[in-house]
């Protein structure tokens, strides 16, 4: 099955995958062989390993430099990227597993620096501070012939696209690039055009709008206090577990606070909180501490969070493209 070796198929066995998913069918050869592409399809669809799986197969355990550089937009997505590395590496025989490194913004760069004794094979991490490491050299990137643009427009609307130039232009001159986007925003077009020559261009359509058994429900305001309706809402439907989006961020810690005054379990996720902090709601939303969570699109987008029963959208978004990113919890 696509001419992987035999100990990454066994590695992939282990962590449970038995069929893969249409993407995989459709990506890994094409990684594998050393194309460049253009990756679309919804959240949820078997991306990351989609991309993991043929660029772990390909780096040489016994080069001690950087081979492959894979670069997300937050530092929640890095780490559940560079969580699937460790978990397909730990199932690969001693000889072949891979030296992995994740480097993201908001934790100590000094600190970075002084770990970074040996050259890691395969970096994960946000835009941001692979290329502050790589600029002090304490990264190596030239090395490298493979570089991941995950969630590229995601990237574009965080302006992470500079730094994520950067770093591709002190890589190897013959760069395999990936990009996965859901969808290609004309932003987008000439960084796609500088570094991609004759890219493959794989667009898997969504089997359905939506994911299926979802009901979807229409609840008018009119004059109401919509946090109140929110609370009475939930209190209704006593969800195991409700993700309630908001658009801004401000407007998502009005909620949030409005809902902790009327004494219910909240939890808040988006781009203003700083690292420490959405580390520990990420954990706690884990560990089910929160019955509701409210987040922003940009804060959630792309992370796997288990147990979401609902979703309530406190306001609809602007791009009804994430009304679906936003049901596909």
């Amino acid at each position: 099955m696509f001419k992987l070796p035999e100990y990454v198929l066994e590695a992939v066995e282990k962590v449970g995958f038995k069929e893969p998913t249409t993407i995989q069918e459709r990506v890994i050869p094409a990684v594998f062989s050393g194309k460049s592409i253009i990756g679309q399809s919804q959240t949820g669809t078997g991306k990351t390993h989609s991309f993991l799986l043929p660029i772990m197969a390909r780096i040489n355990s016994e080069k001690m430099e950087v081979q492959a550089v894979i670069t997300a937009p937050t530092r929640e997505l890095a780490a559940q990227i560079y969580k699937a590395a460790v978990s397909l590496n730990e199932h690969f025989p001693e000889d072949k597993q891979i030296h992995i490194k994740s480097f993201v913004g908001g934790t100590d760069k000094q600190r970075s620096i002084e770990k970074l004794t040996s050259q890691p094979q395969l970096v994960i991490g946000t835009p941001g501070r692979i290329k502050d490491l790589s600029e002090v050299n304490a990264l190596i990137v030239y090395t490298a012939d493979v570089l991941v643009v995950d969630e590229a427009d995601l990237m574009i609307d965080l302006g992470f696209m500079e730094d994520v130039d950067k770093i591709a232009a002190r890589m190897a001159p013959e760069l395999q690039m990936l990009v996965f986007s859901a969808t290609i925003p004309e932003k987008l077009q000439p960084f796609l055009k500088k570094y991609m020559n004759n890219p493959k261009h794989i667009h898997v359509d969504p089997t359905k709008v939506s994911v299926e058994k979802l009901e979807h429900i229409l609840v008018p305001v009119r004059h109401r206090d919509k946090a109140q309706l929110v609370k009475t809402i939930i209190e209704l439907q006593n969800p195991f577990l409700a993700l309630i989006f908001a658009n801004t961020k401000q407007n998502a810690d009005e909620l949030a606070d409005a809902l902790l005054e009327k004494g219910l379990q909240v939890g808040r996720l988006h781009g203003n909180l700083p690292a420490r902090e959405r580390k520990r709601v990420m954990k706690e939303i884990k560990a089910l501490k929160y019955q509701y969570v409210v987040a922003t699109d940009l804060a959630a987008r792309g992370i796997d969070i288990e147990g979401v029963s609902h979703v309530i959208n406190y306001e609809l978004p602007q791009d009804l493209d994430f009304y679906v990113h936003r049901c596909g919890r």
